[in-house]
Order: C-alpha cells, then structure tokens, then sequence
C-alpha cells in the first residue's frame, strides 16, 4: 500500500469546468517584440525548474506552438500565439459532421457550432495550452508565489510551490496552482491545481496531474503526456486516465494572425 503524505490544508479532463489564466498584457495590441525575460521575484526553485526545462530566456524566444490530441474518434488540433495567447482550436464532430473550429482573435471568442455545443468555449480558452505549456506559463506577470508543502509519491518526496494571481488576473483569478518538482533533476513531476469555475470563490480542494516524460524541442521541454490521476484528502492516489500530445511545432516565427480570425458564420461567445 503507498503512503502519502500532504501538510497545507488545502476531469473528466475540465473541458467544461475552468479557464486558464491569462497573460495581463493587452490581447488586442499586435505584439512584435519579444517580451521581457526576467525572473526577479522568483523562488530560486521554480528558476531551477525552468532552467531544467531549457530556460525561461529560450522559451521567450519563440512565438507560436501547435500539437494534436486525442478526442473522440479523431484528434482535436491547437494553435497558440505565445505572445498574446490568440488560439485556434479544430475540433472533430461528435456526430461525424463538419469539424467544430473555435478560436480566440485577440478580442473575442468565437465557434462555428450553434447553441446546442454542450462544451463552453469560454472556460475552454487556452485550457488545454495552460496545462500543457507548463511549466514555462508559470512566468507569467500577474503571479504570486508562495512555498508549498511538499508530497510524497511512491516513496518520492518532491519540493513545491504554491502559485495564486493577481486579482483581475484572468478568467479565474482566484483559481490556485502548486507546482511540485523531482528533487534530483528538478524538473517539474506535478500539477496540483484548484477550480474556481462560475462559483467564483476559491476552492481547497486540489487535483493532480502527473506529467511523468518530456521531449526536447529546439532547446525547450514540453510533456509527451499528461496524466490525471483519482485523488483522496487532497492527494493523488491512482491512474484515471490520459492525454497523448502528437505533432508538436514550435517556431520563433509568428502565426499569420488570420489563422486566429473569426471564421465565417461563426458567433461571438460572451459567457
């Protein structure tokens, strides 16, 4: 039987649930320049995880990232800005008929299905992006840290840190993230994270993600999977299931930002 232990009182894969936070800046300005790399106000331990992964001054040089994943019968594709976190998102029809496109332009989110889309668009912006960019989206402005009580996994104690936002700062601002990391190599082991969703008040109940691989890309690390795993008092017990990234790009070079546009007869999602 495995032992864990957990000190701080406190998705179905959230297709539904929760939006990820976004970046302060202004989304509707076209941004050319690099952003600033800077990691003053850091714990020295997220630096070391992300030097780990290739370092935050490699990461910011690149400006859009793209990768498939399993959905359904077929694989749902994802298109990011990296810059101003536009997103364009293709997904499969659940009844085999045209594919379902969605999108966020800089100023609105949009779809191409009508009302009766049982997903929200709205919760799902860079959804999965945030998750699967970790841990380089835990350098975002807006972000305050906080030491975490470690975990304890199979006899492996791993090191955390606790992230909260600004208030303002996203869709969720008072969703909380906790970051835990491989004592050896200091790369990124875990994600704990809290959802907020249409409540808006801040939950202590955590799920747990387990990003168990990752690959090398033109000099950064991104995850072959990530993995949600059942939990009991606010710890992860067991494997629940699943997701397999593909086709992973990144390029220093920008998306044309039509690949972010609206698309015809598509309709603006306010909530």
């Amino acid at each position: 039987m495995k032992i864990y232990t957990f000190a701080l009182l406190g998705l179905a894969l959230l297709f539904t649930a929760c939006g990820a936070p976004e970046a302060s800046t202004a989304e509707t300005a076209e941004v050319e320049q690099t952003p600033p790399v800077s990691t003053e106000g850091m714990p020295e331990d997220l630096v070391a995880t992300l030097n780990a992964h290739g370092g935050l001054d490699n990461w910011k040089q690149f400006r859009q990232l793209s990768y498939a994943m399993p959905r359904g019968e077929g694989q749902e594709t994802q298109l990011v800005d990296l810059y101003d976190r536009r997103e364009y998102i293709k997904q499969p029809a659940a009844d085999g008929g045209a594919p379902i496109e969605m999108g966020f332009d800089g100023e609105n989110v949009w779809i191409t299905a009508d009302t009766t889309y049982k997903g929200n668009p709205m919760f799902y912006k860079n959804l999965m992006f945030y998750f699967y960019a970790m841990p380089w989206v835990l350098a975002d402005p807006g972000i305050v840290y906080s030491p975490a009580e470690p975990i304890t996994f199979d006899g492996i104690t791993y090191p955390g840190i606790m992230i909260g936002y600004d208030d303002g700062v996203g869709f969720s601002p008072k969703d909380n993230y906790r970051l835990h990391y491989d004592p050896t190599t200091k790369k990124m082991r875990w994600l704990g994270y809290t959802v907020t969703g249409r409540s808006g008040k801040a939950s202590e109940k955590f799920k747990w993600i387990e990003y168990p691989t990752w690959s090398n890309y033109d000099g950064v690390e991104l995850a072959d999977s990530l993995v949600w795993y059942v939990t009991e008092e606010n710890l992860p017990i067991s494997r629940r299931n699943a997701r397999v990234f593909s086709d992973v790009e990144i390029s220093k070079q920008a998306a044309d930002i039509k690949e972010f546009a609206m698309r015809e007869g598509a309709r603006v999602v306010k909530e």
